[in-house]
Parts: C-alpha cells; sequence; structure tokens
C-alpha cells in the first residue's frame, strides 16, 4: 500500500470539475527513479532549487576529482546525495505545493494512485468560502441555534468555569 498526500489549489467559485483539476497526489516514500536518475526526476518535478543543488554537488565533486581526490569518493559522496534526494523527493515536492499556494486536503492509502483518486474524489468537496456576516443567521432572526452554541467551553468531560 502506498500513501498519498494530497494537495488542492481549487478556488471558491470553481465547480468541481474546475477544482478537480487543480488537485495534486504526491506520493510518499522512497523514490528509486530518484536515486537512479535523480536529476531527470528533479527536471520532471520542476524542483529547480533542488536541480541547481544537485549540479552545484556534482560540479563541486568534478572539481574535487581534478585537484586529486580519489574518485570512489566522489562517487561515494554522489551516490549519498541521491540517496538523500531519494529520501526526500515527496518533501520537496509538497514544500513546493505548498509555496504554490496549494493546502493539504488529507492523505488517501491505496496500492496504486488511480485507486487513490478514485477515494479521494469519491468524498471530497471543494472548499467555499464563508459566507459574509451580513448572510449569517442571527439569533435574532429566529434562526435556529445549535445546542451548546454560546455556552461555556468544555475542557476534558467537564465544563470549564
Amino acid at each position: 500500500m502506498a500513501t498519498f498526500t494530497v494537495f488542492s489549489r481549487a478556488r471558491p467559485q470553481d465547480l468541481r470539475a474546475a477544482a478537480e483539476g487543480r488537485v495534486v497526489f504526491v506520493r510518499e516514500g522512497f523514490s528509486w527513479l530518484t536515486l537512479l536518475f535523480a536529476p531527470l526526476v528533479l527536471l520532471a518535478h520542476r524542483l529547480w532549487l533542488a536541480l541547481a543543488a544537485y549540479v552545484a554537488v556534482l560540479g563541486l565533486m568534478a572539481l574535487a576529482t581534478a585537484l586529486g581526490a580519489p574518485e570512489a569518493s566522489t562517487q561515494v559522496v554522489m551516490l549519498g546525495f541521491n540517496l538523500l534526494l531519494a529520501f526526500e523527493l515527496s518533501d520537496l515536492r509538497a514544500r513546493k505545493l505548498r509555496r504554490l499556494g496549494y493546502e493539504d486536503e488529507g492523505v488517501v492509502i491505496a496500492p496504486h494512485r488511480d485507486l487513490a483518486e478514485q477515494r479521494f474524489f469519491a468524498a471530497w468537496s471543494p472548499r467555499r468560502p464563508a459566507p459574509p456576516a451580513a448572510l449569517r443567521p442571527s439569533r435574532a432572526s429566529g434562526a435556529p441555534v445549535l445546542p451548546g452554541a454560546g455556552a461555556a467551553p468544555v475542557i476534558g468531560a467537564f465544563p470549564g468555569h
């Protein structure tokens, strides 16, 4: 089973179909493709800062080899960097999505992405903004009031005093 974190950038005026187009599923866990092909994966996900760091480390390792460092040690460093990226790819993607204005919508556990999408969209409804204060029902308007609304907060099993 795989775990997917779901991000959405739905706008309040979006219809459900448009909101579904702004949902991204990020698979959590180790990425074997990143371990083997780190620059290509970073490029595919448009993780420019991570790609720049990869190129910088690659350049430093080439410089170290040119200055006489054993090639085996620079290869171990690059393998270690690829391993770090393989473990952190999902976090890098999540951080990028949050920076772009996406919000966490939840987590879905499924064997593959298609089933994760089906499970998520079966229960999901896009967020709507709260109505303006002028449109909210008030007690004076005779609107029903939920039990406990306006009562003292409850701490544990007992009301707070």
